[in-house]
């Protein structure tokens, strides 16, 4: 079973890669999914193995990875392989592939974060979660801002409290991004049905041109 594919292409011409993977009868090994990559239309290719989140023998686990820098303007291909204990082999990406776009200084999510950590992985390929948290912190800030004062005082309600107890735990991954000045609502999903590319040997490919964020 291979599902939850992501690509996030970096402004600093990475590519961060993530993708859940589990085989009930055999599991998959830590080395077990690995990222192919090429930069001349697929004449020779490169591998990449990712770090695995969680590893549970028998049970799906996040794997992480994180390629280049590309110069500007490559024309990089992504395969990917994933190998079971068994030594059964799947070339194929899986149909909720998706890659993003990810706005300025959102790679220093992936330096602070790091791959292979944590038990929902990286942020970073959670853009669509991260800006829905963003907003219900707006809406949040301004309904109990004027809790906050009287926070110091110790004269809140136990629902109150528990308001000001849930804002902070929103802020917690937003955080991660807004202090450093990324903007997470400018996240762009690519269609994934235009970047996937069937191939020889039963393997589906992602190609894309590696651009900066304008």
């Amino acid at each position: 079973m291979v599902s939850n594919y992501r690509a996030v292409l970096l402004p600093d011409g990475r590519v961060a890669v993530q993708l859940l993977a589990g085989d009930a009868g055999s599991g998959i090994s830590r080395t077990g999914a690995v990222t192919r990559y090429s930069l001349d239309g697929g004449r020779t290719w490169h591998c990449a193995i990712h770090s695995p989140v969680e590893d549970d023998f028998g049970r799906p686990a996040l794997f992480e990875t994180v390629l280049g820098p590309f110069p500007r303007g490559a024309n990089l291909l992504l395969g990917l392989v994933v190998r079971d204990r068994a030594g059964n082999v799947s070339m194929q990406l899986p149909a909720d592939a998706a890659v993003f776009l990810a706005p300025q200084n959102a790679g220093l999510a992936v330096d602070s974060f790091g791959m292979g950590k944590g038990p929902s992985g990286n942020p970073i390929f959670s853009p669509e979660a991260v800006a829905r948290r963003a907003a219900w912190v707006l809406a949040a800030e301004s309904a109990v801002a004027n809790l906050l004062t009287r926070a110091l005082d110790g004269d809140l309600s136990p629902t109150e409290r528990f308001e000001l107890r849930r804002l902070e735990e929103l802020r917690t991954v937003p955080a991660a991004f807004t202090s450093w000045g990324v903007d997470v609502t400018r996240f762009r999903r690519v269609d994934a049905a235009l970047v996937k590319v069937g191939a020889a040997g039963g393997s589906d490919q992602i190609v894309f041109r590696v651009r900066p964020w304008r």
